[in-house]
């Protein structure tokens, strides 16, 4: 059993979030991943409703069979904290099957500020999506480093690989700020999705 978890807030989600899941599916051989939404988003100022993060990405996702939502955290009350997420999962799953959390750099070097940030080890791998041109992260974390994909994936929990994808100048903030400005975000978000938030007025007049 493998399951793989890519979260973030997906707000909105976009053409960077769909091309970072589907290079973990052609070069690191996984047959899907999971796109979990964040709940309550403690550590963000601002975020859209649950409701409509989760429809814009299963919007987005329409066309991707081996992308797949799962919004068990947006069903969750209160703050969301990823070492639950990851409690559920271990509980429903079982302690041999491998479990990889996927996060980039920036979240990486966060991570010892995360809520019982230790355990994530004890119940999952990570994998660190690096930008072409961004730095390589300096990780003290409780676990194995490993550049072996085929070892790396044979591993219930407690190894990290680092893989390091295309520049992709692209972020939900910057995407906000254009609808925000009037301007067209059609070459950054799916069709469905550029619909989604001209139908619903999302993002007017934030930053």
């Amino acid at each position: 059993m493998t399951y793989v978890a890519l979260g973030g807030t997906f707000d909105p989600v976009h053409r960077g979030h769909i091309q970072s899941a589907q290079a973990l599916i052609s070069d690191i051989g996984y047959e899907r991943v999971h796109l979990i939404p964040c709940g309550d988003a403690y550590h963000k100022d601002q975020v859209s409703s649950g409701h409509h993060r989760q429809a814009m990405l299963e919007l987005a996702l329409k066309d991707f069979p081996n992308l797949i939502l799962d919004a068990r955290e947006l069903q969750r009350q209160g703050a969301t904290y990823t070492v639950d997420t990851l409690k559920q999962l271990r509980m429903e799953l079982g302690p041999d099957a491998h479990v990889s959390w996927v996060m980039g750099t920036d979240a990486a070097a966060g991570v010892t500020k995360w809520h019982q940030w230790q355990q994530l080890f004890e119940l999952a791998n990570v994998i660190v999506m690096r930008r072409a041109g961004e730095p390589e992260p300096t990780l003290n974390w409780p676990a194995q480093f490993t550049d072996d994909v085929s070892y790396f994936k044979q591993q219930a929990y407690g190894y990290y690989l680092q893989v390091t994808l295309p520049q992709i100048i692209l972020s939900s903030s910057d995407i906000r700020r254009d609808v925000s400005q009037g301007l067209s975000v059609i070459d950054h978000v799916s069709p469905a999705v550029n619909d989604y938030i001209q139908q619903h007025g999302l993002y007017r007049g934030n930053n």
